[in-house]
């Protein structure tokens, strides 16, 4: 076998797709126990049934455009309740992206929580009232 087609073994790699570089992350086994938890985003407060559809469609509108540079950055799920949304994705970017943008949109007050390692975060976005 040639040393050219063997994985290097270190965290992450570089290469090359459509001409930029990206880094592959290669998570060990604890790393990967950690990240069975879903990246979240909490929408809060007195929200109205079209100011929640404004915000659904702002998310989906960041998920595409996050997906144009990092196609497996997506939301996984968006549930709705009495109190507000919750949004899964894969990524840790993703929530912060859309909590960057709702809070421009419609202002109110965000906070971000991450574990140690950056591996995880929850994103909490609370309405004016």
């Amino acid at each position: 076998m040639k040393q050219a087609n063997l994985r290097p073994r270190g965290l992450a790699a570089v290469r090359r797709i459509a001409g930029h570089a990206q880094e592959d992350h290669f998570l060990d086994p604890y790393q990967q126990q950690q990240k069975l938890e879903d990246d979240t985003i909490e929408l809060r407060g007195a929200v109205e049934r079209q100011q929640k559809d404004d915000i659904v469609r702002l998310a989906r509108h960041q998920e595409e455009a996050e997906k144009s540079e990092h196609p497996l950055n997506r939301i996984i799920s968006i549930d709705e309740d009495a109190d507000g949304i919750v949004i899964n994705t894969t990524d840790i970017h993703l929530p912060r992206r859309i909590g960057e943008a709702v809070e421009r949109a419609f202002h109110g007050s965000l906070n971000e929580d991450c574990d140690e390692g950056g591996y995880f975060v929850r994103v909490n976005w609370t309405a004016k009232i």
